[in-house]
């Protein structure tokens, strides 16, 4: 996999410094075989009261998913060490993101303790998820908080890619 690295100013410090970063990843979303883009996009002053723009294309330019992530919540990496580097947390977001269906865990019918196993929500019946798993589709984990992320897939009668469950503590 190859990254593109654009860095447009300062963005070391998140805390009290500007900051404008951009990263352009392929990924394997909308098909096994047709590689699509991810383009994550940071500004914001101070960078840690900014946003991150996540959009992700087809290679023939259709948008497939936009979202807006803030900065603020993305600075404390899955081990629970703080960052103040944006392009750290970037950086995460496309290490962490490729994925299929296949790698998911199995449906969680009872509520455990948050603290223990953390929180499934669900947009699919136990079957439809059930049914995904076998079928080893293309999935990307995006991260929207520190310990929270959702899971994508693309949906190809509306053309575009949906968030089937999520995690978070």
């Amino acid at each position: 996999m190859f990254v593109i690295l654009a860095r447009f100013a300062s963005a070391a410090d998140v805390t009290n410094a500007d900051c404008r970063a951009e990263r352009i990843a392929p990924i394997t979303l909308s098909s096994k075989i047709q590689k699509d883009i991810l383009r994550l996009t940071a500004s914001g002053s101070p960078c840690i009261k900014g946003s991150i723009v996540v959009t992700i294309a087809k290679t023939n330019g259709k948008e497939i998913y936009k979202e807006t992530l803030k900065t603020e919540n993305l600075y404390i990496d899955p081990v629970g060490v703080p960052t103040s580097d944006i392009d750290k947390v970037l950086d995460r977001i496309i290490r962490d993101g490729s994925m299929t269906t296949g790698s998911w865990p199995p449906y969680v019918d009872k509520p455990q303790p948050i603290e223990v196993e953390g929180e499934y929500t669900y947009s699919v019946s136990k079957k439809e998820y059930d049914s995904l798993r076998k079928k080893n589709l293309p999935a990307f984990r995006l991260w929207l908080y520190s310990e929270v992320f959702t899971n994508l897939i693309y949906d190809d009668k509306n053309d575009s890619a949906v968030r089937i469950w999520e995690w978070g503590l």
